[in-house]
């Protein structure tokens, strides 16, 4: 019987609280924190960011000057882990 190597996990909504972290967290924080309020902007680069096509810096260019700075304040501050999702890890 041949052995389970990995498992994925979806992100949002599995290993994180937040299901829709875009319009839920992204937007509201950019435009909290950087007074930025295009949310179609935002969508598109994240789109762009999220299937490769664009880095994490060039999402955050034009958003902020305070690239990787803001990228790591928004990742600490809004991403919560689901406490549930640790107890499918132990086995």
């Amino acid at each position: 019987m041949e052995r389970i190597k990995y498992v994925v996990f979806d992100v949002m909504g599995v290993i994180f609280e937040e299901a829709d972290d875009v319009a839920n967290l992204l937007i509201p924080f950019i435009e909290r924190e950087c007074g930025y309020t295009r949310r179609d902007e935002i969508q598109r680069r994240y789109r762009e960011a999220s299937l490769g096509l664009i880095s994490a810096r060039d999402f955050w260019v034009g958003i902020s000057d305070d690239y990787p700075k803001i990228q790591r304040k928004y990742l600490d501050s809004c991403l919560k882990v689901d406490p549930d999702f640790f107890q499918p890890l132990k086995r």
